[in-house]
């Protein structure tokens, strides 16, 4: 297959980017696939391709909003319709229809059987015959449109499942053809905007020949223009091309996610609120006397387990939840996150007389608490880090994160805007499954977070931090990624005794890393909590309040 000189070096053959962005059956797949892709990119091309996916996936976010919430359920035919962000159908090797979704129950005619009752009589119903026939592992997908059928998706991607041979999965696309679209492809692939419009052409079903005639030109020019085209972006075929694009062309206007509702507290604890500097916060315990102050992750909002509570009531302690810029209805930082974030901080401090502060970082958190003391020497007393993050501007930990963090990592240094859609995605699982299958896309690792995901014990208080977090939108998602991603080492530089408690199974910030980070810090004590994770402050809730 004929690579052409633009796409050689970052990608190989198209059908691999095929595959790779339009080819996973679900969230975790997705993100392994695009992992893939992000490795094969030269810097070069990677600005123009990061729009494409971008679009991609703000497209696939959009249509994931459509489909109205499901229960779980047992069967894996009917659990994988429902994951699909589309209209989508089960079909047998004949190309009979043996089940679909909602969404493809919305856009197709009840009695919709099979195959040809979708396509019209012609050249491409004549392709889909022959690839069904072929049962070839190496040819994955296939293209099918125009479908009449469906005007509103008038293009289906038709996938062989490798694990059930005897399934094929139908996808129907709401592909629409706009300047985003056009701009974006002439971008990654330099093409002409005659050579752009042949594209268009085909891919809405037209032959070469079709295409000549009606644009007025000769078959010999056409077919000229088809060949740079196959150069260019690496397709070996026609048929390629078609694929190709519309991988890459599900772009369209985003739906606005709704806004998450608030949900109750979980204890029943009078909490006193306010607002100082633009930040909002929430605060028990007496009216002076010590602060604990808990800043929270990114991924989850200002909400502390019960044993927290209870340990700050039975010792007299201040417990002082702010909401971070951006979260919780506090305005989102102007300039850069950490100075203004602790700025605000500070401002709260004073206005609470807050004279003798311990504050506790979980996560993200721990950079602003750190930055924090910095800012404020004599005020705090202890840095208490709960499975904080470390510096990961080095590449080398980069590559030994989880996939998801490492795609979260990746683009964060190439790309950050993708990170956007990618938040978006999450937020639509939530918002169809629960807050829990949101958090699930973060904490895939089998173990203490995952179980925790189930546990009623910590459901409630990590479905109202998900609502929070959700609150923040992508926006602040990205800025918060960046920032975790970036070299925050400088924030470290202070003389306030800190307290690391982590997690020994932790997969994300590893054991050895942390040790790395604070070996040799003068006045620093680390905690190992056996078997927790990146939730611990929740999972372990006993065990790290008790080590305060």
């Amino acid at each position: 297959m004929s690579t052409g000189s633009h796409l050689a070096p970052p990608l190989g053959d198209a059908d691999a980017l095929i595959t790779a962005i339009y080819g996973a059956l679900d969230a975790a797949d997705r993100y392994q696939r695009l992992l893939d892709v992000l490795d094969r990119v030269s810097a070069e091309q990677w600005h123009a391709l990061g729009d494409l996916l971008a679009g991609h996936l703000e497209r696939a976010s959009a249509l994931a909003l459509r489909i109205s919430p499901h229960a779980p359920d047992s069967d894996p035919d009917t659990a994988l319709l429902n994951r699909q962000p589309c209209g989508a159908l089960l079909l047998d090797p004949r190309g009979r229809v043996l089940s679909m979704n909602a969404a493809a129950c919305a856009l197709l005619p009840m009695a919709t059987g099979d195959l040809d009752g979708l396509l019209p009589p012609g050249p491409a119903a004549s392709r889909v015959r022959d690839w069904l026939r072929q049962a070839d592992a190496g040819a994955p997908l296939c293209v099918l449109g125009p479908l009449p059928l469906a005007p509103t998706a008038p293009l289906g991607v038709l996938q062989r499942l490798p694990e059930t041979p005897d399934r094929l999965l139908l996808r129907l696309v709401d592909l629409r053809w706009g300047e985003g679209l056009r701009v974006g492809l002439a971008s990654a692939f330099q093409l002409t905007q005659a050579e752009l419009g042949l594209v268009e052409g085909l891919v809405q079903g037209l032959t070469t020949s079709e295409y000549a005639e009606q644009r007025g030109r000769s078959v010999h020019t056409v077919r000229t223009q088809l060949k740079s085209v196959l150069a260019k972006t690496g397709a070996g075929s026609q048929n390629t091309l078609i694929k190709l694009v519309v991988s890459l062309a599900l772009l369209g206007e985003l739906t606005p996610l709704p806004t998450a509702e608030a949900g109750d507290t979980a204890d029943e604890v009078a909490w006193r609120e306010g607002v100082v500097a633009g930040l909002h916060y929430r605060m028990i315990g007496p009216a002076r006397g010590p602060v604990l102050l808990f800043l929270h992750t990114a991924l989850l909002g200002p909400v502390v387990p019960a044993s927290l509570v209870a340990r700050a009531r039975r010792e007299g302690w201040r417990l002082l939840l702010p909401s971070r810029p951006g979260y919780g209805g506090s305005p989102a930082a102007d300039g850069p996150l950490v100075p203004e974030a602790t700025s605000r901080l500070q401002a709260l401090l004073e206005s609470v007389d807050a004279g003798e502060v311990r504050v506790v970082g979980n996560v993200v958190g721990a950079i602003y608490a750190h930055a924090l003391a910095q800012r404020c020497p004599q005020r705090l007393t202890e840095v208490v880090v709960v499975a904080g993050c470390v510096p990961l501007a080095a590449p080398a930990l980069h590559e030994q994160l989880p996939p998801m963090r490492r795609l979260w990592a990746r683009l964060a240094g190439r790309s950050p805007q993708l990170l956007k859609p990618l938040a978006r995605l999450g937020a639509a699982a939530a918002l169809r499954e629960g807050s829990m299958a949101g958090l699930a896309l973060a904490y895939r690792q089998p173990g203490a977070d995952l179980e925790a995901l189930s546990d009623p014990a910590v459901m409630s208080v990590l479905e109202q931090g998900v609502r929070l977090a959700a609150e923040a939108g992508p926006d602040q998602f990205v800025r918060e990624v960046v920032l975790q991603c970036s070299d925050w080492s400088s924030a470290l530089d202070h003389q306030t005794p800190v307290h690391v408690i982590h997690g020994t199974a932790d997969p994300i910030i590893r054991r050895e890393w942390v040790e790395a980070c604070y070996r040799g810090r003068p006045g620093t004590r680390v905690t190992w909590i056996d078997q927790a994770q990146q939730l611990l402050a929740y999972t372990h809730a006993e065990a790290w309040v008790q080590a305060l």
